[in-house]
């Protein structure tokens, strides 16, 4: 049963508010490699597994495909299970080429948004971005991708949502050999919320409770990489047919300035208790009234703006074996 003091979470806003928490996340070593590969690239075809809002992808035409346009046409691919946040994805995605100066057309078809780029003097061929509903597991999707062969494949903040082996299995299929994974914001157990509740047990025990909902998730019977994704992801690529080129820490820090969090941060912030609060309502354990408590005093605390929040990362850059 819902409770009223939990209100429902609106995922695609979530995804938006936490861009600019993980951009000051993610490991600038990687992500610098990250760049540096694709604009060495002249064709470059990219695929970002679980794409949201399309975060990484607009990273990538706002950082090395703009810097630097390929001779060829870049064809960058997002794939998520989600209609309403690729909605968002081609309108954001859209917007950002606008602003870069292309001209822009977006083509809704059934279960996809194809978004072209031109030039009005005759420059070169623009980014083309395919927005794809559906999963890394669904039977078809090599056909749906238009053939296999990436340069590099995105999994942002995504493979705790999976099996490991079997994803790793896919994505190496949809590389071409030597082709990149750069999988990023993989949670490897640990959360801290500041200042120190009144009764640390309390929260100890709740903070537990969400990381265990990690633990016990489930895809197709599977169990997923769950709390411990980013340390299963760096034992399981060697297995899986992968060089390791790069780990590096993608910790969030999420600390209030002198007058508190700006409005993005909060909703950041205030949807992540929503989820802890909801994992703890679900493992029926600690008692209702002590879970409201904790919610509202979290949330006092947030409005005040002397919440923070750190949690413990990996990001991890492969390459596929030759």
């Amino acid at each position: 049963m819902a409770e009223p003091w939990l209100p429902p979470v609106d995922f695609p806003a979530y995804l938006e508010a936490k861009i600019e928490v993980d951009d000051q996340s993610l490991n600038p070593r990687l992500l610098r490699r990250v760049f540096e590969r694709v604009r060495g690239l002249d064709s470059p075809r990219l695929l970002d597994i679980g794409t949201g809002t399309g975060a990484m992808l607009r990273r990538l035409l706002g950082g090395p495909l703009r810097e630097r346009l390929p001779a060829g046409r870049p064809q960058l691919v997002g794939l998520d299970v989600e209609g309403q946040s690729l909605e968002v994805a081609a309108r954001r995605i859209g917007a950002d080429l606008r602003s870069a100066g292309w001209s822009v057309e977006v083509r809704e078809e059934p279960d996809r948004l194809a978004i072209r780029t031109t030039q009005a003097d005759g420059g070169p061929p623009g980014p083309e971005v395919l927005l794809l509903r559906g999963g890394l597991f669904d039977p078809d999707l090599d056909d749906r991708l238009g053939g296999v062969g990436f340069d590099l494949l995105t999994a942002h903040a995504v493979l705790d949502l999976m099996p490991l082996e079997p994803a790793l299995g896919v994505m190496r299929g949809l590389l071409h050999p030597g082709g990149w994974l750069y999988a990023t914001i993989n949670y490897d157990g640990l959360t801290v919320l500041l200042p120190l509740y009144d009764d640390p047990g309390f929260e100890q025990r709740l903070l537990e409770l969400y990381e265990l909902s990690m633990e016990q998730r489930r895809v197709a019977g599977q169990a997923t990489a769950g709390r411990w994704s980013g340390r299963r992801l760096c034992a399981g690529l060697p297995e899986c047919g992968y060089s390791i080129l790069a780990v590096g820490a993608s910790d969030w820090t999420v600390f209030p300035g002198r007058e508190g969090h700006a409005e993005a941060r909060r909703l950041f912030l205030r949807t992540l208790l929503t989820f802890m609060a909801g994992e703890a309502l679900a493992g029926s354990e600690l008692p209702r009234a002590g879970i409201e408590r904790w919610y509202r005093r979290r949330l006092e605390e947030l409005e005040r703006g002397t919440l923070a929040l750190m949690t413990h990362q990996l990001d991890v850059l492969a390459e596929t074996r030759r």
